[in-house]
């Protein structure tokens, strides 16, 4: 197959260096994709301080830059989580027009939608036409382990319960979806339970593309302290992260281990809640709320880290599982979804259980073996560096993506 120089449109809504998290996905996807092809970007006007900095330092000539925002009156009802589904919606409805302008000027090989990934947040590429169009990666069809959910609180339920409801309706009958499933020569997604949403006449273009990476292995001395052991979670404090079983396990763990310390970075709705637990389990000296901190400090701080709990009951790509990984740190997860993928018996330990009782269980047996079989954590330890540096380095997922692009352009996955 010949390696085709094209012409490539994206749109990455999410696409801010440094930052961490998924505008950084955002960054690092269209500097891949740049490594073999002249590319347009169409982002949001907020990010474009950053991007021009980053730009002034590290030159791409081939990457275009095209900036976009709704009227600021708009915004004053995004902030935070609220409103901002219905203002990336519009947001995309709005840029269809800039599209347009640009396939009609330069005549663009590929438009890919990137950033934002899931499946209720669909761009409107499929109205270009004499184009290929690639979507993803996305999620969304990423489900909980339900013995979880009955531990959760009665709003946590009817989230699962209406998310369920949400989903089905966007992967089997929203009508913008359902043009983008059948217009594009190419769906990613986040997971394999993803993938199988996606209605079986298209499963033939689907492919299953993890889009989380790292951009080099850390070379750093490891600091584990003689005095005190320090497990980490990281995300946002909502139900399905799942952080009280965490906190549950210190429980189990403190009993064996009087030193152990659990840090959660992160915050939100439950952080009350789960402080109160906290403080009734009597684990106040054990358990630290660091609250949200910066990318460069969080990384800082991973240096002295030894265990990454993940208890998320569902999750696509998770960025906290792969930065543990890339600094050594071996990771216990649920075997589901994304972290399930990322995480293979030589890089972590993947947790299966019909409830939380026995996940509680089996990560505070794991986790406690870890912390005193120095040789088990070692190969672990190895094993989660190596685990990254053989797949999840942004080159070699740049290089996947073009062999991707390659048979699009060719036609050599069927549509």
């Amino acid at each position: 197959m010949r390696n085709k120089s094209m012409k490539i449109l994206v749109t990455a809504y999410a696409c801010e260096p440094g930052k961490g998290s998924e505008p950084e996905v955002g960054w690092q996807w269209v500097h891949q994709i740049a490594r073999f092809h002249e590319t347009w970007v169409i982002t949001r006007a907020n990010n474009r301080k950053a991007i021009e900095k980053a730009l002034a330092k590290s030159p791409t000539n081939n990457l275009h830059f095209i900036y976009y925002d709704l009227p600021d009156w708009s915004r004053t009802w995004k902030r935070g989580n609220r409103g901002v589904h219905l203002y990336h919606q519009l947001w995309q409805y709005k840029i269809l027009g800039i599209a347009q302008k640009l396939h009609k000027e330069h005549k663009f090989d590929i438009c890919h939608h990137i950033t934002f990934g899931v499946v209720w947040h669909p761009a409107f590429f499929y109205k270009l036409s004499d184009t290929k169009i690639i979507w993803g990666p996305f999620g969304g069809g990423e489900v909980a382990y339900r013995g979880c959910v009955k531990d959760f609180s009665m709003r946590g339920k009817i989230t699962e319960f209406m998310r369920r409801i949400f989903s089905l309706y966007f992967f089997r009958l929203d009508p913008i979806v359902q043009n983008n499933f059948r217009n594009a020569s190419l769906l990613l997604t986040r997971t394999d339970m993803t993938a199988k949403r996606i209605p079986k006449k298209y499963l033939l273009k689907t492919k299953v593309f993890l889009e989380t990476g790292f951009s080099s292995i850390p070379i750093f001395e490891r600091n584990r302290s003689s005095e005190k052991i320090n497990i980490f979670t990281m995300s946002r404090l909502i139900p399905y992260k799942n952080i009280r079983v965490a906190i549950l396990v210190m429980k189990l763990l403190t009993k064996k281990l009087s030193r152990v310390k659990l840090h959660i970075y992160g915050d939100g709705a439950l952080e009350q809640d789960l402080k109160l637990l906290v403080e009734n389990l009597n684990l106040k000296d054990n358990v630290i709320f660091h609250g949200n901190v910066s990318h460069d400090k969080m990384l800082n701080n991973i240096k002295i880290m030894d265990v990454l709990i993940h208890p998320a009951v569902r999750d696509g790509g998770t960025h906290s599982v792969m930065e543990a990984m890339a600094y050594g740190i071996p990771v216990i997860c649920l075997d589901n979804a994304g972290p399930g993928y990322m995480v293979d018996d030589n890089s972590g330990i993947k947790i299966n259980g019909k409830d939380n009782n026995e996940i509680i269980i089996a990560i505070a047996n794991a986790t406690f073996k870890l912390l005193t079989n120095k040789e088990f954590y070692e190969t672990l330890s190895n094993g989660a560096r190596n685990r990254v540096s053989e797949n999840f380095l942004w080159n070699q997922i740049g290089d996947r993506l073009n062999t991707l692009y390659q048979k699009v352009y060719h036609g050599e996955i069927s549509s």
